[in-house]
């Protein structure tokens, strides 16, 4: 039971995570500080290149080194590196 609360009081799941007037659908927070972003699709859209654009934008206004992107049935996982031009590897 101490691990569940202690689990709760660290880790935080927030929906419509605001980024420069857009929102990204999840965010993930670890003792305050986020760790990684969510983007959801509908459910068995194909994912294309501006999806992908769409989430990395996400992560690199925030600061963010990991961002999801998903449909439901595709999860794709990038890490983001800041360099110039900032990138993205999977």
């Amino acid at each position: 039971m101490l691990g569940i609360f202690w689990l709760r009081q660290v880790l935080e799941v927030t929906s419509e995570h605001a980024i420069k007037g857009t929102y990204c659908d999840l965010a993930i927070k670890i003792e305050n500080t986020l760790q990684t972003l969510i983007e959801v699709k509908a459910i068995g859209l194909e994912l294309k290149d501006n999806h992908v654009k769409q989430a990395g934008d996400y992560a690199a206004n925030q600061g963010v080194t990991w961002v999801v992107l998903t449909n439901g049935i595709v999860w794709r996982i990038y890490k983001v590196t800041f360099e110039k031009p900032i990138g993205q590897s999977w």
